[in-house]
């Protein structure tokens, strides 16, 4: 399926439907057809088969922009973690694989 949708993305190549302004919130409903037509545009030869609902609502939501201070304390906790997971785990083999002898 992933080659497939590759070799769509070569041949088609990228078309705009619409263009959302970068701090607003939006909804926009769209129907099936316009994208068929869109990809007639630039390749008449395909054929388009729709195989579910003819019309979508696109809701683009601006990203959030967080603080850089929270990114690295949550990386910091992510690497604390990580560390003190791995020390209990070696020590926990440690002690076990010298009771077992």
């Amino acid at each position: 399926m992933q080659s497939g949708m590759r070799f769509i993305r070569s041949v088609l190549g990228q078309e705009v439907l619409t263009v959302f302004k970068k701090d607003e919130s939006t909804m926009r409903m769209f129907s099936v057809l316009k994208v068929i037509e869109l990809i007639h545009k630039t390749h008449p030869a395909l054929t388009v088969i729709n195989l579910g609902e003819t019309d979508f609502v696109v809701h683009y939501q601006p990203p959030n922009k967080k603080s850089r201070i929270f990114e690295y304390l949550k990386t910091a906790l992510v690497c604390l973690t990580m560390f003190f997971g791995a020390a209990f785990t070696i020590i926990t083999w440690y002690y076990t694989s010298r009771n077992n002898n």
